[in-house]
């Protein structure tokens, strides 16, 4: 399991902190994004990204003090970190183990933070218009591709190559905008996706109850279980994805319908 630098432990410490000085019974993302703009690789992180250090700290400490009066604490204990502030964290851990690295740095937290789309830190970065092109951002063939666990067959280690880049994630793309791509997926009993790599955020839904199997690039095997209407809502930040198959192991087809987001993080995969 990756460690935290010690930079990244002293920023943690300090959105608590904020949120402790404001007696505020929660930490949420938006203390820990005012913490990072003072953490060393995180505020190198966001300065490549063309945030503007000084208007992000006004902004937030303005939200912080007068938008979250509804967080403070009527009891004695200390802050505990929301939902949405612990996912970001993992989220980092994740993107810094399957490459590899040994240490979680302030840097890996920021671009993990702009992947909360939904949140007020976000937001706030958004707010200071940085585009595609201007976060750090992953092209496509910068997305490196880990060794494959020994005890893999032959032939799948040999998919799993020849689809580092593959970003056909459903069986037809039913429809494509300047916005999304829609994908659908249906797979008979027995039948499987090849290896594909997701980069873009996306959300999935079971048109079909079902059972799978994914094989997933980093040695992981998950055994699934759908029923209809299921749903998830996966995000990438900046070098973030995730290559996996797709197998059908019930005794129905299995059915999704799959939206990707062109305006990721990430630039999108090719389609050839």
């Amino acid at each position: 399991m990756p460690s935290f630098s010690r930079s990244l432990e002293g920023s943690l410490h300090r959105a608590l902190a904020l949120a402790n000085e404001r007696e505020h019974e929660y930490a949420t993302l938006d203390h820990l994004l005012l913490s990072l703009a003072d953490d060393p690789d995180a505020a190198t992180a966001m300065r490549a990204a063309s945030v503007d250090l000084d208007t992000l700290r006004q902004n937030l400490s303005t939200y912080i003090d007068h938008d979250l009066e509804n967080l403070v604490r009527h009891e004695s204990d200390d802050a505990k970190p929301t939902a949405g502030f612990q996912r970001v964290i993992q989220r980092a851990v994740i993107k810094v183990q399957s490459s590899g690295r040994e240490q979680v740095s302030g840097a890996d937290l920021f671009h993990s933070i702009y992947a909360e789309r939904e949140s007020h830190a976000a937001q706030f970065l958004r707010e200071q218009d940085i585009s595609v092109a201007e976060r750090p951002a992953v092209a496509p063939t910068d997305f490196a591709l880990a060794p494959p666990p020994a005890d893999w067959p032959q032939w799948r280690r040999d998919e799993l190559k020849a689809n580092s880049r593959n970003p056909k994630v459903g069986t037809a793309l039913v429809s494509k905008t300047d916005r999304v791509r829609v994908w659908l997926l249906t797979l008979a009993p027995g039948a499987r996706l090849p290896f594909h790599r997701h980069v873009l955020d996306y959300f999935w839904t079971a048109t079909a109850p079902g059972k799978a199997v994914s094989h997933c690039g980093d040695g992981r095997v998950a055994e699934i279980t759908y029923a209809l209407g299921d749903t998830r809502h996966l995000t990438f930040g900046p070098g973030e994805s995730m290559i996996h198959d797709l197998e059908n192991t019930g005794a129905t087809e299995l059915s999704f319908v799959t939206v990707e987001f062109l305006d990721s993080a990430n630039q999108p995969l090719p389609i050839e």
